[in-house]
């Protein structure tokens, strides 16, 4: 195992029926997750969405005991304001689950997204309000970079870079206060 696998997925169901093509071929020793914001936004209760993410993990660690899984928490879009609790509950379901020393970790510190009076960032978004423009895919990408040199501390402390994008990963100014998202 020495690959990496990132999944965006659009429900839970996508993620879940793309594992064995996408995913478990490649045998990665990191998977990087993101999913359940259009779930919770269509009405899926923050318990389902959490079961649905157990069942997701479940199936990884069946087929590849030592993988680590990475799990973006959800992002803070502005047009997607009126679901931020049903956001924040599913958040703190996943974070439940983390154990010391286990191969499941929440990349939940999405402080960099938001604004000083705590609102997301709007020039970090497209004309939707709610996907990432290049701006916000560098904040993300940052976030991620040190959710993984903190969850993964046996990677190279290289500069990591965002294959896609290629965008270099810096260190974020100090961190600024806000609530665990």
């Amino acid at each position: 195992m020495s690959s990496t696998v990132a999944l965006a997925a659009r429900s839970w169901r996508t993620a879940c029926s793309n594992l064995d093509r996408l995913v478990l071929p490649h045998q990665p020793r990191l998977v990087v997750l993101y999913a359940g914001e259009n779930d919770l936004s269509g009405g899926m209760p923050p318990e389902k969405v959490a079961a649905d993410f157990d069942r997701f993990r479940e199936r990884i660690h069946a087929a590849l005991p030592g993988t680590r899984i990475i799990y973006i928490s959800n992002k803070p879009s502005p047009s997607r304001r009126q679901h931020f609790a049903k956001f924040q509950q599913a958040n703190a379901l996943h974070r439940r689950r983390l154990r010391p020393g286990s191969a499941l970790h929440l990349c939940g510190r999405l402080c960099a997204m938001l604004g000083a009076d705590g609102q997301p960032r709007p020039d970090i978004f497209v004309g939707d309000n709610l996907h990432l423009n290049p701006a916000g895919y560098a904040v993300w990408t940052r976030i991620l970079g040190r959710c993984c040199r903190n969850s993964l501390p046996r990677l190279p402390r290289r500069v990591l870079r965002a294959e896609r994008l290629n965008i270099p990963l810096r260190p974020l100014p100090g961190r600024r206060p806000c609530a665990a998202a």
